[in-house]
């Protein structure tokens, strides 16, 4: 075990320390000292996960700031004057109950306190059915971002970008406006993916890539499951985020991402690396491991941190928040045929067709 000993952060407001092991909850926060340290000056774990219980969005906000607090504070990752992408989860127009998208509450606590940092956010994302209008109006989010000055960005801008990852180069087309950011917050949702086994911190950074290029990719990088999986961790080292602050209030089980079922875990989870985020929600769920191809791929490739002895998780520990009866999908595969995506393109022309988006908002605010 890392030699850490238990010392309490600066104070929150109604913040009341409590030792880590023993249930944290919104009002409780702890951070790690090495043993010897002067108690004074308080230091950040290595590899940290944050696990904060909340019980209900209305006091989302609560759980975040601690769980935040816990990995070192907004200020550690937000400076004044930086722009700030928040790249949500927001797959698809869909009500909030229905736990298809990052819920609201939690992307506006999110801006307050990047906001509170001195920072600039903005929200990005690139629907796979939809625009960011009419998915964002759809989970009533529109008028509270423009009350809160919360800009709404859709990803279209492309710019091609060169890497190399453990001597591979590659080159993809990825979103020039979350590129640009100075930092990338990455806000998902937690839930059943039918192609993957869970989505969650990694893959919601594929969602960055504009328009109809993700259901291309699907053609094109689908040989395998595991050749896709890998295509998802070059995808993301491109926009990997400072930040992960997962909505595992409310998440999905069941034929997610967009028609499973709401399944109750009341969790925030965060992390500034996403693999280690998505190992200890892995854990959480008790994900078989045929459905956990996306953090394989990460493993194998180097990328993030995917085992749990290298994690220091800080709040609730797993045993305590873990569950038993997630219900998992059948897996589908990872791959569409070229009539899936050309279908896919017509039915997203269908629903964004000039004039359709402002229909669509009409509707959905009635």
């Amino acid at each position: 075990m890392p030699n850490w000993s238990i010392a309490p952060l600066p104070p929150l407001t109604g913040a009341v320390p409590r030792q880590r092991g023993t249930g944290a909850t919104a009002s409780h926060a702890v951070i790690f000292m090495r043993r010897g340290a002067d108690p004074s000056v308080w230091a950040i774990p290595m590899n940290p996960v944050a696990i904060v219980r909340c019980n209900g969005y209305e006091q989302v906000e609560d759980a975040i700031r601690p769980a935040v607090h816990l990995v070192g504070g907004m200020s550690q990752f937000v400076k004044e004057g930086q722009r700030v992408a928040l790249k949500a989860n927001l797959l698809a127009p869909a009500p909030p109950e229905k736990q298809v998208n990052t819920d609201p509450s939690v992307i506006l606590a999110v801006a307050r306190l990047v906001k509170e940092a001195g920072g600039v956010p903005f929200l990005a994302d690139s629907p796979a059915w939809g625009t960011m209008q009419q998915v964002c109006a759809s989970i009533g989010l529109l008028e509270p971002a423009r009350d809160i000055g919360l800009e709404i960005v859709e990803c279209r801008r492309t710019e091609v970008c060169h890497a190399t990852l453990n001597g591979h180069r590659f080159t993809l087309k990825h979103s020039a406006d979350v590129r640009a950011a100075d930092v990338i917050v990455d806000i998902p949702k937690l839930k059943a993916h039918a192609q993957l086994g869970f989505t969650g911190a990694t893959k919601n950074m594929y969602g960055c890539v504009p328009g109809k290029r993700k259901a291309v990719w699907h053609l094109r990088a689908s040989k395998t499951d595991h050749h896709f999986a890998r295509k998802l961790i070059e995808h993301y080292v491109l926009v990997k985020p400072h930040l992960v602050i997962m909505d595992a209030v409310m998440s999905m089980e069941g034929m997610g991402p967009r028609k499973g079922r709401p399944k109750f875990l009341g969790l925030v989870l965060v992390g500034s690396d996403a693999v280690a985020v998505d190992t200890v929600a892995a854990e959480i769920l008790h994900a078989p491991q045929s459905h956990c191809l996306v953090l394989h791929a990460a493993k194998e490739m180097g990328v993030g941190v995917t085992d749990l002895e290298d994690i220091e998780v800080v709040g609730c520990p797993i045993a305590d928040v873990a569950v038993s009866d997630f219900d998992f999908p059948f897996l589908i595969g990872t791959g569409f045929s070229p009539l899936r995506v050309l279908r896919s393109m017509w039915k997203q022309y269908r629903i964004t067709r000039p004039g359709k988006a402002a229909e669509e908002i009409r509707e959905l605010g009635n």
